[in-house]
C-alpha cells in the first residue's frame, strides 16, 4: 500500500465499519440472542412472568422447537428453501443468457450494458411506475391476463403463484446480476 492510501484508509473506512456495526451487525447478533429467549416484542416473558431481563427469560431450543413442530412453519421453511435456490438459479440463468446476447451484439455493447442498468440507478419513484404499468398492462393483460398467451385464473392454485413469484424474482434481480458477468464476458471475448 502506498504512503496516501496508508494515510487516508482508516480515516474511510472506520466510519463505514462503524455504521456497519452499529446498523447491521450488532442487531444480527442481538436478534439471534433474542430467539433463545422469552421476548415478545416489548418486553421479556419468563418463567416468573414478564421481566426486564433477557437471562430469566432464556429458553434455549423451545422456541425453535415449537416453531418446528408447526405445520404451517414446516411448509413456510421449505417454500423458502425452494424459492430460494429456484430464484438464484433462475435470475443467474437469465442474467448469464442475457449477458450473453448483449455480448454478441459488437460495438454497441455499453449502450445496451447502460440500458439494462440504468433502472437500478433510477429512484423507486420512477421504477414503481415502470414495473406499475409493466405488471398493469403487460403482464396481467397481454402474457397471464384471461385471453393473454399464458392465462392464469387470478392465481388461485398454488402452482400458478409460485409461478407468478418465480417471475417476479427474476425480472427484479436480472438487471443486477447481467452486469457482472457482462463485464467479465467482454473481458474474455477481447482476447487478452
Amino acid at each position: 500500500m502506498s504512503k496516501l492510501y496508508k494515510k487516508w484508509f482508516f480515516p474511510f473506512v472506520l466510519p463505514a465499519f462503524a455504521v456497519f456495526l452499529i446498523v447491521v451487525l450488532i442487531p444480527f447478533i442481538i436478534g439471534i440472542f433474542y430467539s433463545f429467549t422469552g421476548w415478545r416484542g416489548s418486553f421479556f416473558m419468563g418463567p416468573n412472568g414478564r421481566t426486564t431481563n433477557p437471562f430469566e427469560a432464556f429458553l434455549g431450543l423451545k422456541n425453535y422447537i415449537a416453531a418446528f413442530k408447526q405445520e404451517s412453519f414446516r411448509s413456510a421453511f421449505l417454500f423458502s428453501v425452494k424459492f430460494t435456490v429456484l430464484a438464484v438459479i433462475a435470475v443467474n440463468v437469465v442474467a448469464l443468457a442475457q449477458a450473453l446476447l448483449v455480448n454478441a451484439i459488437g460495438k454497441a455493447v455499453g449502450i445496451f450494458r447502460a440500458t439494462f442498468f440504468l433502472p437500478n440507478l433510477l429512484g423507486g419513484l420512477s421504477l414503481g411506475f415502470i414495473w406499475l404499468f409493466i405488471f398493469n398492462n403487460i403482464f396481467t393483460k397481454v402474457l397471464f391476463g384471461k385471453e393473454g398467451l399464458i392465462p392464469m385464473a387470478n392465481c388461485k392454485s398454488k402452482l400458478a403463484t409460485q409461478i407468478n413469484l418465480y417471475r417476479r424474482a427474476v425480472i427484479k434481480h436480472f438487471s443486477w446480476i447481467v452486469i457482472h458477468p457482462n463485464f467479465n464476458l467482454s473481458d474474455l471475448f477481447r482476447g487478452r
